[in-house]
């Protein structure tokens, strides 16, 4: 039986025209249901309904409390009347929320409800005048159906514009969301390695740190979106916060500046500024102690640096911590590391824990990784100290490549007791050696049992090549190098020679003493048939 009439058509075009996004209505319909209690809800989209091969039949379905005829005409019907001002259980304003269904400008719209043994359907013609009529079946919670004609292409475009939509609105919903029977929520989490959480009756927030120039700025209300931006009020941190007490303006686009917007903003401010450096700090400490991996600490210097470089200061209660990890088992603090810069002692590597255990140099050495801490030495001194790149020649002998120890051991052999000695000859492969080293062919570096620094190497100056082949160096050549790429067949059979050679195109060099202690060598080795 059909018990009322109303035209609407001139206020709600007024109120439509405030969703700046067509399918924002999806948010609008599930704040409802999550008003009124309901456990979850489901949204199906179907074409091709009711014997109608260009209709489209989205579908909203709760378990909530539903509506009598009293809310019906007072809450539903009626805009700007919702009565939730005084409640912050409460999102939005039921009638408003309700009436973005049409901003997508259905051919009509169907809600069935039912509370308190009323049951109830309220019929959206196009021209959005209704009708409401008494249902004599049971309705339990509230059922929304939103008709639209369109061919399929359209509804295809149109039912992966209605997923987005809920993914982007409704991500964070407390309640399971089940879009064509899968739950669109994600978990509440951050782009940062370092995060922390706070949370009081109503409110609930997760801030970590950015080691960029901007980061995510999310607010909520029970898991619905509010606002999302890029761009956080504090730059060297992301957020999200969920308050109960926060609440959307009329457009839907921006979040009520109120004063528990207020409140909100101050309490993210203290944890932006106060509580999550002070975190970073403790967790640095704690990882130097532990003797965390370079990589990890660099993303954590990384953290710091970018706070600093945000006008942020380094705390006076900071300079005692030891944030900094040596090369040994040291761990430095910041006064330590800024007393060895003024004095020009600090020095930084990559030198793993067992090549820094033969420093022997006075001084402060600390591991630096990729770009963290290059960024935050930067920021606390105002330029990066230089990385001193070395090598120790226990370690680099330990990691010789075994594919060229025959060659190794000729190239040895021939220079041993001729004007080109040497110490030592170790083929190793560019891995092991600093970047500085890679790529050149041959390195004359210092015998010692010590660390050598990249300022005590250099490659083979043929004009001075007398100098360097001498006792006290030690040949060091790059296994990756092109050049032994054509000795690798020839030393199996003539070591020899291939030393020789080898030597030849390391250094542009030809020398008759040098194939003389090849061929004695050869007839050492008991060979005949001799021929250069």
């Amino acid at each position: 039986m059909t018990l009322s009439v109303r035209d609407t058509r001139g206020i709600l075009d007024d109120v439509v025209h405030q969703f700046s996004d067509p399918m924002a209505f999806v948010r609008e319909l599930v704040q409802n249901s999550i008003d009124a209690g309901s456990r979850s809800i489901e949204i199906d989209c179907v074409h091709g309904a009711q014997d109608d091969d260009n209709l489209a039949v989205i579908s909203f379905r709760d378990w909530g409390e539903g509506m009598t005829r009293q809310i019906i005409d007072g809450e539903l019907l009626r805009l700007f009347s919702s009565g939730k001002d005084d409640d912050f259980t409460k999102i939005g304003r039921f009638g408003i929320g309700f009436v973005s269904v049409f901003a997508i400008e259905p051919d009509a719209v169907v809600v069935d409800t039912g509370r308190e043994g009323e049951y109830w359907r309220i019929l959206f013609a196009e021209d959005r005048n209704y009708e409401l009529f008494s249902l004599d079946g049971p309705v339990e919670g509230t059922w929304v159906r939103i008709y639209k004609s369109m061919d399929v292409e359209t509804f295809v475009e149109m039912k992966d514009d209605l997923e987005g939509a809920l993914r982007k609105w409704c991500k964070h919903a407390g309640i399971p969301i089940l879009f064509e029977g899968f739950d669109i929520r994600q978990e509440v989490r951050l782009a940062s390695q370092l995060t922390t959480i706070y949370q009081e009756e109503g409110t609930e927030i997760v801030m970590g740190f950015s080691g960029r120039d901007h980061g995510l700025a999310g607010y909520y209300n029970r898991g619905l979106t509010l606002k999302e931006s890029v761009r956080s009020p504090w730059p060297w941190v992301c957020f999200k916060i969920d308050s109960r007490y926060l609440e959307h303006t009329l457009t839907r686009d921006q979040v009520l500046e109120d004063r528990h917007f207020s409140k909100a903003m101050d309490l993210l401010a203290e944890l932006a500024e106060e509580v999550l450096p002070e975190k970073l700090i403790d967790e640095l400490e704690e990882l130097v102690q532990n003797q965390a991996p370079v990589e990890e600490l660099d993303v954590y210097y990384g953290y710091l640096a970018h706070f600093l470089s945000c006008d942020q200061s380094f705390e006076r209660s900071w300079r005692r911590r030891k944030i900094f990890r040596g090369a040994g088992e040291e761990q430095w603090t910041f006064r330590q590391v800024r007393r060895a810069h003024r004095r020009g002692r600090l020095r930084v590597t990559k030198l793993d824990g067992e090549t820094a255990a033969l420093f022997d140099e006075e001084g402060v050495e600390i591991v630096i990784g990729d770009d963290g801490l290059k960024k935050l030495l930067k920021q606390l001194f105002g330029e990066a100290p230089r990385e001193v790149e070395s090598l120790v020649l226990a370690v680099v002998r330990a990691q010789c490549d075994g594919t060229y120890e025959t060659l190794r051991c000729a190239v040895r052999d021939l220079v041993a007791n001729t004007h080109f000695e040497v110490d030592e000859v170790l083929i190793v492969s560019g891995d092991a050696l600093p970047a500085k080293m890679r790529g050149v062919a041959a390195t004359i570096v210092p015998t010692t049992d010590g660390v050598i620094s990249s300022s005590t190497w250099r490659r083979v100056d043929c004009a001075e090549i007398e100098k360097c082949l001498c006792p006290g160096s030690t040949l060091v050549v790059d296994a990756d190098a092109a050049q032994l790429g054509p000795f690798a067949a020839l030393v199996e059979r003539e070591p020899e020679w291939a030393a020789v050679a080898l030597i030849e195109s390391l250094f542009a060099i030809g020398d008759e003493a040098l194939w003389g202690r090849a061929i004695a060598e050869r007839k050492r080795r008991g060979n005949s048939h001799v021929h250069r």
